[in-house]
């Protein structure tokens, strides 16, 4: 069997490694290799950023080579002592409107108040910085249906319908939470008829559960990692999700 060069592949070939990369190694080390790679390094349009206590020289270098409407994810987390605002800073030394092919966005440790300059996303993450604020994240419930957003994940948040005014119908096909009672996990799935994925960590229950005639029949995942329901609920709950194919 004959040995094929790096350099003899197709560039859609050579993009499809690249998306296995982080951008570093692609950056730092596969454009300086020589200049065939450099060049193929230039029409790469699927970076993803994570920008995680990235360095000011690393953050000057990104800002110098990068084109920012070849990013298509980005992780962002900085010192909220220096860096209060995350979306002000972003905007102001990482002009995210350049994004234009963004479709995921971290952000870690993120206030309440900086939501209303994201863009329009497929993706987002959102971890609180103070898991007991209890402040209704409007801007939260107006991109879920301004984006058409199709999954939300939200750490360090508990009760999430009093955190979040619940669009009707919600767009999302794929959500994850910290913590969820039996009431809410009802009361989303009555407003989300696209969700085929639920992820929670902690379920917990309720005084009492009454069998009602209703069906959840679009959402075929359920993982709980920790629940805290008793049998009889657990088995009403799932019986309201008959088309299930995987649980955890």
């Amino acid at each position: 069997m004959s040995n094929v060069s790096l350099l003899h592949c197709p560039i859609k070939i050579l993009h499809y490694i690249f998306d296995y990369l982080d951008t570093k190694t692609i950056f730092r080390s596969l454009r300086c290799v020589c200049n065939q790679l450099y060049a193929t390094v230039k029409t790469y349009n699927r970076f993803q950023l994570n920008l995680t206590l990235t360095s000011e020289l690393h953050f000057n270098f990104i800002l110098h080579f990068f084109h920012l409407e070849n990013v298509i994810s980005l992780v962002y987390s900085a010192d909220s002592n220096k860096q209060s605002n995350k979306i002000d800073f972003l905007s102001t030394n990482f002009d995210i409107r350049q994004c234009a092919r963004l479709n995921s966005l971290t952000l870690l440790d993120i206030d309440n108040t900086e939501l209303d300059r994201v863009l329009p996303l497929i993706s987002l993450s959102i971890q609180f910085y103070h898991a007991s604020h209890r402040v209704p994240i409007l801007s939260l419930s107006k991109a879920i249906m301004k984006w058409n957003l199709q999954q939300l994940y939200l750490i360090n948040e508990s009760y999430i319908t009093t955190i979040l005014s619940w669009p009707i119908p919600c767009p999302l096909n794929h959500l994850t939470i910290d913590t969820c009672t039996y009431t809410e996990f009802m009361y989303i799935l009555g407003h989300s008829p696209f969700l085929r994925t639920f992820t929670m960590k902690n379920c917990i229950g309720m005084n009492s559960a009454h069998s009602i005639d209703v069906s959840y029949p679009q959402l075929t995942s359920l993982i709980i990692n920790f629940c805290y329901l008793s049998f009889k609920n657990l088995n009403l709950l799932l019986s309201y999700t008959s088309s299930i194919t995987y649980l955890k």
